[in-house]
């Protein structure tokens, strides 16, 4: 002998097909998938206006008092790749140059400040002084 169904069961299968037909053809339908990626799209633009303003008023308050926020930290982190860069590119550079022998060098550098303390500088209104003398 078999069993058979339970009547909560049978009940359950009846409501089940009458229901479950005609949405397994909606949602085969290409109407369907049109109208889920519309409101998929709608969703995103809310939910991007959303937070855009929110985010929008929440920085402005973080700066009010003081504290620096994610746009902040995003500016400084640019900021300090391209200090890192730079300095990268100099000492590549420095690098690159051939070596001066510790002698020139020191000779070089004797030259310089011996040229500096032979040519005294002028004060900056000494031009005028001796223009206004001549009259």
């Amino acid at each position: 002998m078999t069993k058979s169904k339970p009547c909560i069961r049978r009940l359950f299968d009846k409501a089940e097909r009458a229901v479950g037909e005609p949405l397994e053809d909606l949602v085969a339908s290409k109407d369907y998938t049109d109208i889920l990626l519309t409101l998929q799209k709608l969703r995103a633009a809310v939910d991007g206006a959303i937070n855009d303003t929110a985010s929008g008023v929440f920085e402005k308050t973080l700066n009010a008092v003081q504290i620096p926020t994610r746009s902040d930290v995003r500016r400084l982190n640019r900021q300090i790749v391209e200090l890192a860069t730079e300095v990268r590119a100099l000492s590549a550079e420095l690098q690159a140059r051939p070596a001066v022998a510790p002698r020139k060098a020191k000779q070089q550098a004797t030259v310089r400040s011996t040229k500096k303390q032979a040519t005294p500088r002028k004060a900056p209104g000494a031009k005028q002084r001796a223009k206004s003398s001549v009259k």
